[in-house]
């Protein structure tokens, strides 16, 4: 039903007279102007905008007054349903929109709006026709060459279809400087500007003005280097040039070409041209031989080829040099080998000296040493042929990693460079003659080490590791791995062979024996690894890794879980749904192989009762022990009668020498289930002596502190296998996660400190490849799922802020808290806990610190929206940190008649129960005022279908297993969360650092809780500002 039928629907309505009544405001107006084939069209809308009661709404309508969006920050709206403000609006809208003094108003804006578009669509017209053109960027300029003397005239040439002169190069200049028209011809008249050149033309441009001087007329005087720029802007394109024996300017195309050569035969030195180039133009880096046709480029091979091109040119202006001087071989020679090609006419008429130099390796102290021999006549001793020939064969002993010592002689002393040599080719050193090897370095040998296999096989409950590699023994395994480690790329072996390390190989070897936590020290025995290694197997299948049957059998039997022939037993007194089948055979898998895990279900899926049917179909005789928080002691009883557990079930309660009694007498050989709690267990923990079947840790982010004693006391029990239960394996950082394994499974995530440095410092750094590893390391043992994978029928669950705004006393308050707080920080005290908790008292109210009346903003705010909620038939948890602002709500609500139930720390377990059975049955109690801590867990309140959070907590996961008391199985009404927030405060700081750090634990077992929050003192601040 649209808003027009609602307001007719609800025309004689009084609250919607009322709201109707109230004054109302001019709208905002818009206008879109649109273009079309024959003009424009202006485009009207209208924004109206409410403050109604605690309600702000606003609507924006089209010209057709079509409602093109609306908003409202009432509950009913939020609902998805239309609300009474929206109707009113709708009506406060119609009624302004046929005022006629606002439709005059109105015209007067659209008439603004279309002036102001015809203004700017007259400008841009105006900028186009001043710098309206037909010719740009279509104008060229071509240059025309003349050679005289050493130097050159540049003409310019101008046309589009047809080409004209330039009379006058400075008058020329001036016309495009100053966006002058002027008229060549017939064919060519136009406004002078940069841009109406083509690109080269735009460069050539830019050339000429730069030259061009105050005599220049007609010509342009160039120098070479002038000549030498401007041929490198035409490369590829045509220019006029006319020689100093031609009588007019030719055109002639630039082409690269590499057909250019300095050749030597036994009657001259000369250069090798195309065609019949005659002009030579030389460069710093390339030439320039001009024909009649052509203009070739050509960059030189070496600076000093580009020498000998420049001489041969200088000399008597020709291209030929005499070879017959006395000393052209000795001295020239030598030089002009690497630039020049010889012919074999000239080495039958000048043989070439016969010299050679004789090379002696030899391996003395760790270090490759080489003496030299040099063989020649005595008349070539000092020659630059032989100072040539021994530059080069100095440079090749340089190419093969040789230096000079102190003493003179050439050595290679360092092992990487040993290796390089050995594996060189020498075909070059043995050009300038022999190369000799004595004993020693026949001992000497290089090779690259190849990659290494893991043979893993399955040995009674353990896994056996071997390691082999075809070219390595065991031993130069070992020394290759220490190497690698100290980062080295080669290691010498006791045989004298230098082995390059394969980085890959040893990288994933090292890797590998870290997982495995293997020393390489070890590699030489024999060695074996629990079996809840064998997943860790999985991660490193694109190692080179070679497992037995078994092993292979047990890897597809735990990921293969789900369809394995695991059922409960009939004596449960529960049909389970297909997800917690799945967990129930998830942990009869993980226990056939003594593998322990952690059941990571969100809040409300009844993790509970997979761990029940379980353990009931364990046909094992021996105890099992279940450790909880105190408070669900009593659940777990209650859960073990309903779902008719039928051994025996004992509660490890009462004072000590009631609980040590119960404790010895523990049977061994009796299956039957004990119930303690963490701080029972603590305190209890030298009386356990016997073994148990099974350790259950409920909500097992208990033990999340390796330090704790509680953590210490649960790990130090004897138990075949170990199981944990909690939807937020990671709380407050990877850690917590380390913690939990080291209870399931010791020693599978290493120690604290290499699963630090090897993991959670990495993935801190955003490292993606450790979060990965990490995440396949731990994901068989983990089954985590979440409302939206398994329960498709689950209703949804809305969540929203409520902001309010401290009134003045209370700003006051808060103001001189953060002034201390920052007073603190900056003289390094060690109050800034303390302070930040005040803070957020402060914004509940400051009674929680005064003992004096204050106005009680966000309270009274609460209270509020306990009233309307409950008239719209809502029934409310109500969850805080802070259980002394209990009474005060508690004392609001009392007036108003609602009853309602508060748990706090000091609330006893069983009347807890007793609490939680009357609230979920009982519609009488319309609120449950909750302590977030003492409450947050292990309570299932669906009989309420609203969660308000009176202040944020730094870890969102607590409060999203408090919202999770209200949201889980058996919810079937839409849940509303709402999180009241005061404005301007810390809170606001709070809820963004909850989105910022919800990441991580995300990627590693898909949930919703968040890193570590650590504060740095630029963090505090930061919250305060």
């Amino acid at each position: 039903m649209g808003l027009s039928e609602l307001l007719f629907k609800y025309a004689n309505n009084n609250a919607l007279h009322s709201t109707i009544s109230q004054a109302s405001e001019k709208p905002k107006l818009y206008a879109s102007i649109i273009e079309m084939d024959n003009g424009y069209r202006v485009e009207p809308s209208f924004e109206f905008y409410r403050s109604i009661g605690a309600s702000k709404t606003s609507m924006i309508l089209d010209k057709d007054l079509n409602v093109a969006s609306r908003d409202c920050g009432c509950l009913e709206f939020y609902r998805k349903q239309t609300c009474i403000h929206e109707i009113a609006l709708y009506a406060i809208a119609l009624m302004i929109l046929d005022n006629d003094k606002f439709n005059c108003e109105f015209k007067d804006y659209q008439n603004k709006v279309v002036a102001h578009q015809h203004s700017n669509i007259l400008k841009r017209l105006s900028d186009e026709l001043k710098t309206s053109n037909a010719y740009f960027g279509l104008i060229h300029l071509i240059p025309v060459v003349e050679a005289y003397g050493k130097n050159y005239l540049l003409s310019l040439k101008i046309g589009y279809d047809k080409d004209y002169v330039i009379k006058s190069i400075p008058e020329f200049i001036h016309l495009v400087e100053d966006n002058i028209e002027f008229e060549y011809g017939q064919k060519l008249s136009f406004v002078h500007s940069y841009e109406c050149f083509d690109e080269v033309s735009k460069e050539l441009y830019s050339f000429v003005r730069n030259i061009t001087t105050e005599s220049s007329n007609k010509n342009v005087e160039m120098r070479k280097s002038h000549l030498l720029k401007l041929l490198e802007i035409f490369k590829d394109d045509v220019i006029f040039y006319k020689a100093i024996d031609e009588s007019k300017p030719t055109p002639r195309r630039i082409i690269q070409t590499n057909d250019v050569d300095l050749v030597l035969d036994a009657e001259r030195l000369y250069i090798s041209t195309p065609s019949d180039a005659n002009v030579f133009i030389s460069g710093v880096n390339h030439a320039y031989f001009i024909d009649y046709n052509l203009i070739y480029s050509y960059n030189y091979k070496s600076r000093m080829e580009g020498k000998i091109f420049d001489c041969l040119y200088k000399v008597d202006g020709g291209l030929i040099i005499d070879v017959n001087s006395s000393d052209f071989i000795a001295n020239l020679l030598p030089m002009l080998q690497k630039s020049v090609t010889i012919k074999e006419d000239f080495f039958l008429k000048y043989p070439i000296p016969e010299i050679k130099v004789d090379s002696y390796l030899s391996y003395v102290n760790n270090n490759i040493l080489l003496n030299n021999k040099i063989n020649c006549a005595p008349e070539h001793k000092d020659s630059p042929y032989m100072m040539q020939l021994l530059e080069g064969y100095y440079n090749v002993l340089e190419g093969l990693f040789f230096a000079k010592n102190r003493d003179g002689i050439y050595n290679i002393c360092n092992i990487e460079n040993q290796f390089k040599f050995l594996t060189s080719d020498l075909q070059a050193l043995k050009s300038f003659g022999e190369v000799y090897f004595d004993e020693s370095m026949k001992n000497i040998k290089a090779k690259k080490s190849s990659r290494t296999s893991v043979n893993i096989s399955y040995n009674v409950g353990l896994l056996d590791f071997n390691f082999t590699n075809s070219d390595l023994t065991i031993e130069e395994i070992q020394a290759m791995l220490m190497a690698y480690h100290q980062k080295k790329k080669f290691v010498k072996l006791k045989d004298n062979t230098i082995l390059e390390i394969n980085e890959n190989d040893a990288k994933e070897i090292s890797g590998f024996l870290e997982d495995f936590n293997i020393s390489v020290k070890d590699l030489s025995k024999s060695i074996s690894k629990p079996l809840n290694y064998i997943l860790k197997i999985v991660e490193g299948a694109d190692k080179n890794l070679s497992l037995d049957q078994k092993i292979i059998e047990i890897i597809k039997d735990i990921q293969g879980f789900k369809s394995s022939s695991y059922e409960p037993v009939k004596t449960l007194k529960a049909d389970l749904r297909e997800y917690q089948l799945e967990g129930f055979r998830w942990l009869k898998s993980l226990a056939s192989y003594s593998f322990g895990g952690i059941l990571a279900d969100d809040m409300g899926l009844g993790k509970t009762l997979e761990i029940i049917s379980f353990i009931e179909s364990d046909e094992k005789e021996m105890p099992i022990l279940i450790v909880c928080p105190m408070s669900l002691v009593y659940n777990w009883e209650n859960e073990c009668d309903k779902w008719g557990v039928t051994c025996p079930v004992e509660l490890v309660l009462g004072n000590a020498e009631e609980r040590q009694d119960i404790i010895n007498n523990i049977k061994i050989n009796e299956k039957k289930i004990y119930i303690t709690s963490y701080d029972s267990l603590r305190r209890d923990i030298s009386l356990y002596k016997n073994r148990f079947r099974f350790v259950i840790a409920d909500e097992a982010q208990f033990i999340k502190n390796q330090f704790a004693q509680k953590s210490e006391a649960i790990k130090s029990l004897s138990s075949e296998i170990n199981f944990a239960l909690t939807g937020t394996p990671i709380e407050n950082g990877l850690a917590d996660l380390w913690s939990i394994f080291d209870f399931l499974m010791p020693g599978y995530l290493s120690n604290y400190h290499h699963f630090k440095s090897r993991y959670e410092s990495l993935i801190l750094h955003d490292d993606t490849e450790a979060l990965e590893k990490l995440q396949k390391r731990v994901s068989p043992f983990i089954l985590r799922r979440t409302k939206k994978d398994v329960l498709k029928d689950l209703p949804d669950k809305i969540e929203d802020y409520y902001y309010c705004k401290m009134d003045t006393k209370q700003k006051e308050v808060y103001d001189a808290y953060v002034g201390k707080l920052k007073e603190d920080l900056k003289n390094g005290g060690d109050n800034i806990l303390a302070y930040l908790t005040r803070l957020r008292q402060i914004c509940i109210t400051p009674e929680l610190i005064y003992q004096e009346p204050f106005a009680n903003t966000k309270i009274n705010m609460a209270v509020d929206l306990i009233r309307s909620s409950i008239e719209s038939g809502h029934r409310i948890l109500v969850f805080s940190q802070f259980a002394q602002s209990f009474p005060i709500l508690s004392k609001e609500l009392e007036k108003m008649g609602i009853k309602h139930f508060i748990l706090d720390g000091q609330t006893k377990a069983k009347t807890r129960i007793e609490m939680v059975d009357e609230f979920n049955n009982n519609d009488e109690y319309k609120v449950f005022i909750i302590s977030l801590k003492a409450g947050g867990t292990g309570l299932n309140l669906v009989g309420a279908d609203m969660v308000i959070h009176m202040d944020p907590w730094w870890n969102s996961s607590a409060e999203a297993q408090a919202t999770d008391r209200a949201y889980r199985i058996g919810q079937t009404k839409n849940v509303y969360v709402i999180k009241l927030i005061c404005k301007d405060t810390i809170e606001e700081k709070v809820v963004m650092l909850q989105d910022i750090k919800r990441e991580l634990a995300e990627s590693i077992v898909h949930s919703d809780e968040q890193k570590s929050i650590k504060l740095s003192k630029q963090d505090i601040l930061e919250l305060l500002d």
